[in-house]
């Protein structure tokens, strides 16, 4: 897993940041069922785990929670968070995880980040348990936000992401890899509100500053809602979650 690891400073993880409780909450409303049909006390590996948000949350709920992450800086702040304890600053290849070591992978916004992702893929392939589960989450780039901002859509970050995915590309990506059963569906809550913010940015504001950001959040009453309509009724939703079983 090769990321342009000089640019995942404190800076790159502290863009839009609203709060810690508030990001609490809206990280748990994102991720609620994504562990459906893991066991209690699974052993869980948080790919790309960031500053340790979900992580705190899985090791809350009982689960047995790794993180691994490329940047220093965002294991930094995870240690801070959660301690030292199994946490990895590292490349997934070259970490040297047993085989069949993981009941479940999760691994939320870093495909789209990676270079060589059928490599990333293949490892977590062999890392996780027979029946176990790998769980995405990554920007459509089929979805209606990306007709509606164009290149100036949230989730384009050209800076960072260094591959685009749609349903149909990932499905083919994964299959490569060997997993089994995958579903795709539109993320019904999102982390952060992109509709919103692509339609800001369509509208040419381009960097919102955090104060303003704060103002924005009564626009959430309006479109959450929206979001979930469109990814209920229509199927369509700026990001993706995927689900797949190693056989």
């Amino acid at each position: 897993m090769t990321l342009k690891k000089e640019k995942y400073d404190k800076d790159y993880y502290n863009r839009g940041i609203i709060g810690k409780g508030l990001e609490d909450i809206l990280i748990r409303l994102a991720n609620l069922g994504v562990l459906r049909g893991v066991k209690d006390g699974a052993r869980i590996l948080d790919l790309g785990c960031g500053q340790g948000l979900w992580l705190e949350y899985l090791r809350k709920k009982g689960f047995d929670g790794w993180g691994l992450d490329t940047s220093r800086a965002a294991i930094g702040e995870a240690v801070k968070r959660l301690g030292k304890k199994k946490l990895i600053v590292g490349e997934l290849e070259r970490v040297g995880f047993k085989k069949n070591f993981f009941d479940a992978v999760t691994c939320f916004h870093v495909l789209e980040h990676v270079k060589k992702a059928d490599s990333l893929v293949k490892e977590v392939f062999g890392i996780l348990k027979k029946d176990g589960l790998f769980v995405l989450r990554l920007p459509d780039f089929s979805s209606w936000e990306v007709k509606l901002a164009g290149e100036r859509w949230f989730h384009g970050d050209a800076l960072y992401h260094v591959k685009n995915y749609d349903k149909k590309s990932v499905v083919k990506l994964l299959k490569k890899a060997g997993f089994e059963q995958i579903e795709v569906k539109p993320a019904l809550f999102e982390y952060r509100q992109t509709l919103l913010y692509s339609l800001i940015n369509f509208c040419g504001v381009e960097k919102i500053s955090r104060f303003w950001r704060f103002l924005l959040l009564p626009l959430q009453l309006f479109f959450a809602p929206l979001s979930f309509f469109l990814a209920v009724v229509f199927a369509n939703s700026g990001t993706m979650e995927v689900r797949a079983l190693r056989g």
